[in-house]
């Protein structure tokens, strides 16, 4: 009898607790869920020139469009450079994002949107993706003095589907150099080749040449640290340090800004020609600008080299000898110590190698390479009555001048 009444009493506990209302989860109301519209899947930008605009509607199923509703956050979601962890960065707090591109590197990113009903707190979210380019791929710079007379650098932009712009005063002229003369880019060392010591942007000047840091990412150009009086070598008294750089071949060869030679580097200073060889490092010894090995019997050469300027690989560079009046070769190009030789003359041709040949004497004006033409190099001669010459050829090898055309 006794386990009859503890059984009822039981299921009368349990009849008695089911009949209690939880209030707190049975009380319903409805969200203010939101709709974002006005963000499109992607962008592409151009970075330090054009701001990320995007304007936003948010619409709530209660506020309606009513913007005050929802507090609002943007932020830029990146990996950090060179590993995998994930940078969040907030950018703005407004629903409009006006982001200025002027502190981000190029690449891609994930940008998100977020609205935050003030009342439940509860987050909607939206994300596209940024990508970045650099304005510094494509254009040309603009090298001068400026108004209070120290050198400035300037580039203008010219990418492709974006307006021409003029991104002025790039260079960090922390020196205080004066009168700009001359400026230029040596190119990149290449696929397979040690990066080269003067592998710069050079800014020349009336006192002297400077080399500069550049990066096709980078909104500022600075003063390298390297300097070509601490790999010059030369034993001949009459070269004296410091040695002013005016120009270094081979230049930069197409859009990668590759080095045309990786093995090898000609450096034309005010005192002389110097040709470094890059199998051991790069080191300059006596100049080369001499037709016997260690000579301090100087000839003056014309400030432009010839070489095929269609082609990523140069294995012989030309110049013209202005004191004998004649076009000429680098006799030896696997060692740092060698001299001018004599180019290959097969006869008259389209016209000799040897001004001399004529009366009166020829010489050079101005020199240049194109891409076109099978990579000939073109060269403007003059002579004493005041008439001009276009010669035409292509500098093939060591061992082929390849005599194409002249022009009166």
């Amino acid at each position: 009898m006794k386990k009859t009444y503890c059984l009822l009493y039981m299921l009368g506990l349990l009849a008695f607790t089911s009949c209690v209302d939880d209030e707190g989860n049975n009380t319903m109301s409805d969200v203010n869920e939101a709709k974002i519209e006005g963000i499109e899947d992607s962008y592409y930008k151009v970075a330090d020139v054009e701001n990320l605009e995007i304007p936003v509607k948010v619409t709530g199923t209660l506020s309606g469009d009513d913007q005050s509703s929802f507090d609002y956050m943007w932020y830029l979601c990146a990996k950090d450079v060179g590993g995998t962890k994930h940078v969040h960065t907030v950018i703005s707090n407004d629903k409009d994002l006006s982001y200025p591109l002027t502190n981000i590197r190029p690449g891609t990113y994930s940008i998100y949107f977020r609205a935050t009903d003030k009342a439940t707190k509860l987050i909607y979210e939206k994300n596209c993706l940024l990508k970045v380019i650099s304005p510094y791929v494509r254009g040309f710079y603009l090298y001068g003095d400026k108004a209070d007379g120290t050198v400035g650098i300037d580039f203008v932009s010219m990418l492709e589907e974006r307006d021409t712009t003029v991104i002025a005063d790039m260079f960090e002229n922390t020196r205080g150099i004066k009168h700009a003369k001359n400026l230029f880019f040596t190119g990149c060392s290449g696929m397979g080749a040690s990066k080269a010591d003067l592998e710069h942007l050079y800014a020349v000047t009336d006192d002297g040449s400077y080399p500069l840091t550049h990066s096709s990412s980078e909104s500022k150009i600075a003063f390298a640290e390297t300097d070509f009086n601490e790999m010059a070598w030369p034993t001949i008294s009459t070269i004296k340090k410091p040695l002013k750089v005016l120009d270094i071949w081979p230049h930069a060869y197409g859009s990668g800004n590759t080095m045309r030679s990786r093995t090898s580097r000609y450096v034309l200073t005010d005192q002389a020609m110097f040709f470094g060889s890059l199998y051991q490092g790069e080191s300059y010894g006596n100049p080369a600008n001499c037709y016997v090995q260690g000579d301090d019997k100087l000839v003056e050469l014309a400030p432009y080299a010839f070489y095929p300027d269609n082609s990523g690989y140069t294995s012989a560079v030309y110049f013209f000898d202005r004191t004998n009046h004649k076009f000429v070769k680098i006799a030896n190009t696997y060692s740092a110590n060698t001299n001018l030789a004599d180019a290959p003359e097969n006869g008259q041709g389209a016209f000799w190698l040897k001004q001399t040949e004529y009366t009166p004497v020829r010489d050079l004006v101005y020199g240049e390479n194109g891409k076109g033409n099978n990579g000939a190099s073109y060269a403007l001669m003059n002579d004493a009555d005041g008439k001009y010459y276009v010669y035409i050829f292509r500098a093939a090898s060591a061992y082929q001048f390849v005599k194409m055309t002249s022009k009166n």
